[in-house]
């Protein structure tokens, strides 16, 4: 079983607060102990979702059918991401955030990796710790008085919209 969990800033940032929703997906994967670093995955991109809403919460296949099993011997290693995308290619998640009208949880991109300090898992659950890829900044405006004043339309110039960021390598490219 897989547990969700953030990292020391313990924010979900979506529309609805800063929780795991039972609407967020999860994809997942398994390697071979010692193998994610070449990418030799033995379950790839697995679609879970959190069974309930919260900062902590268990995880569960989306189809039960494609539930990650432990292999008969050995030990793995585990990865996950949030949003999940079908899109990856070589382990390389789109990054677009040009258009935000889909609300901030489908640009709150968080990954998480999971080896049992090296020793891999045999068997139990799985704590994933996920951490954020990217940033938020939110701006707010103040008039000679120092108070709030609401504006209606910003535009920033210059910024970077699209980018890919590699789930093993933890690098942002392509900006």
């Amino acid at each position: 079983s897989f547990t969700t969990g953030l990292d020391r800033f313990s924010t979900r940032v979506n529309n609805d607060g800063n929780a795991w929703l039972t609407s967020d997906r999860i994809g997942i994967y398994m390697f071979a102990n010692g193998s994610l670093a070449n990418g030799d995955a033995l379950n790839e991109n697995v679609v879970y979702q959190p069974e309930n809403a919260g900062k902590t919460t268990p995880l569960q296949a989306v189809n039960t059918d494609e539930t990650i099993l432990y292999p008969k011997s050995g030990t793995v290693e585990f990865m996950a991401y949030s949003p999940y995308s079908q899109s990856l290619s070589e382990f390389t998640y789109p990054i677009s955030v040009g258009n935000q009208s889909a609300g901030l949880g489908h640009f709150d991109l968080v990954y998480a990796t999971a080896n049992n300090e090296g020793n891999g898992f045999a068997s139990g659950g799985v704590d994933f710790a996920f951490n954020h890829a990217l940033s938020r900044f939110v701006l707010q405006f103040t008039d000679e008085n120092n108070d709030f004043v609401s504006i209606n339309n910003l535009k920033i110039l210059g910024m970077k919209a699209k980018a890919d960021f590699n789930l093993r390598t933890k690098e942002i490219t392509n900006y």
